[in-house]
């Protein structure tokens, strides 16, 4: 046995502790031969370990004795500390964050002993502010590609003479930078057109859904070579002192939410078409962070391609914020691709068990996109499906779909045709699930003549045509 041992014991070790609360615990000491403490003391430290080292922050520091022990003797401490607002622990490939709770006596004239032992800090969801989250994809590695093109026109000029150097290079500057502008920001905006980049919640926690649009009118068709929304969480570590350099990224997370590649998809001139996705935020302990060298960014990008580097593209941020009950079982970040190959209804499974617990529980805040792709999912498992339709019947959602004809069959199937009810056949976008929609006489604007247009209101789910394969929805409200 050494000189003197440490040890440290915690209250309630297996709990995680929130910001701001006590930690508790005691120290025991024990010496085998006679030893003078110059001083013992607890504290509690956070270890960042990535590219650039180890980076160790100490918060609260207690002393707990100072004095003699003789050979033999063994004494227990009892200790506080507060537990700091430092970011959550995180174990993912760049980088990784721990804390511990450490002890340590200074003896003279000899080595100084200590103990460490890992603890869990809950950082306060609650306080926590969701960041400026929403930026256009810039063009200044284009600009920087483009200039750099000037560097063999000055060698050229320079022979010309100074006077008409300092003319025409200003000049192509301004021609240059006006023209990679306009090929590569103002034609994709106006070639695209009104444009609607839409996500709900921004704020969010592991588990919860996450719904969304991208809805486009293109003044003139349009059949873009590729339309990509994707969810990702981006390890960012910055190698340099100044911020903005030696940036290395790493994708920790990333899940594809619509694609149509290949000019798969055409857009029709000035009228508005709406992509509706939705997914859920894996159950990971990789939250948003940002710290000086190291920042976690969970981001939802859309592009669309025009033609090669000609492209529209947004970025909207989201913040994914610790669970409120510290009590959640999550998986630790580097495992993130344990849900990056799944099937979407596999990936459901694998969250939060049956879809239709997760409707349930969600009540009225639930979309119909959502619902349709839960629905699209369960189609061949009539009895997950029959409860995914009860669970979901009777609740108001807007809907937005593509009108086909009027029903010739009544369309009862199973539902009560009302006096005056006009029965019509529709589809909803992605997935491209079949209705049939029972609308009121005085809510009909002509449906029927509007084949192929779109139409939204406001419709609740009356049941499941099994031959048709579809969802029956009764309108309420018709815009």
């Amino acid at each position: 046995m050494s000189r003197c041992d440490l040890t440290i014991e915690l209250d309630d070790a297996g709990r995680g502790f929130r910001a701001g609360h006590p930690i508790r615990g005691h120290v025991s000491v024990t010496v085998d031969a006679d030893t003078r403490i110059r001083s013992l003391r607890a504290q509690v430290v956070m270890r960042t370990t990535g590219p650039n080292g180890t980076d160790e922050s100490v918060g609260g520091v207690v002393k707990l004795f100072s004095g003699d022990l003789e050979a033999g003797e063994s004494k227990r401490f009892a200790f506080e500390l507060e537990a700091p607002d430092w970011p959550a622990a995180y174990f993912g490939y760049s980088f990784q964050i721990e804390h511990a709770v450490e002890a340590f006596a200074e003896i003279p004239w000899a080595a100084d002993p200590s103990a460490t032992v890992p603890i869990r800090l809950v950082p306060d969801a609650v306080g926590w502010q969701p960041p400026v989250h929403t930026k256009d994809a810039t063009v200044g590695v284009w600009l920087a590609k483009a200039s750099g093109l000037l560097v063999p026109l000055l060698f050229t000029f320079r022979f010309l003479g100074t006077k008409l150097l300092m003319v025409i290079v200003p000049t192509m500057l301004v021609v240059l930078g006006l023209g990679t502008w306009l090929l590569l920001r103002w034609f994709p905006e106006r070639r695209v057109g009104r444009s609607e980049f839409e996500l709900s919640p921004q704020r969010l926690q592991p588990g919860d859904w996450l719904t969304g649009h991208l809805t486009v009118r293109p003044r003139r068709l349009l059949r873009p070579e590729r339309v990509l929304v994707r969810l990702t969480a981006t390890e960012i570590c910055r190698t340099a002192k100044n911020k903005d350099e030696g940036a290395e990224e790493t994708e920790l997370y990333a899940r594809t939410l619509l694609a149509f590649p290949e000019r798969s998809l055409e857009l029709a001139g000035d009228q508005p078409r709406r992509l509706d996705f939705r997914t859920r935020i894996p159950p990971l302990a990789a939250y948003s962070l940002k710290q000086p060298q190291h920042e976690l960014v969970w981001s939802v990008d859309a592009e669309i391609v025009i033609a090669g580097p000609i492209r529209w593209q947004r970025q909207i941020r989201i913040f994914v914020a610790p669970p409120v009950d510290d009590e959640t079982v999550l998986l630790p970040a580097i495992e993130a691709g344990t849900f990056t190959g799944l099937a979407a209804e596999d990936f459901d499974l694998h969250v939060g068990g049956l879809p239709a617990e997760a409707i349930s529980a969600s009540g009225d805040d639930l979309s119909f996109a959502e619902t349709a792709w839960h629905i699209w999912e369960s189609r061949d498992d009539p009895e997950r499906l029959a409860l995914l339709v009860e669970a979901v019947a009777g609740l108001p959602m807007e809907v937005t779909a593509t009108i086909g004809h009027r029903s010739v069959r009544g369309g009862s199937r199973g539902v009560e045709v009302r006096q005056g009810d006009h029965v019509v056949s529709a589809r909803f976008a992605d997935p491209p699930l079949p209705l049939t929609l029972y609308i009121p006489e005085h809510l009909d604007d002509d449906q029927a003549g509007r084949i192929g247009q779109e139409w939204r209101g406001v419709a609740e789910v009356v049941g499941w045509d099994a031959a048709l394969g579809g969802l029956q929805l009764r309108v309420t409200e018709s815009s």
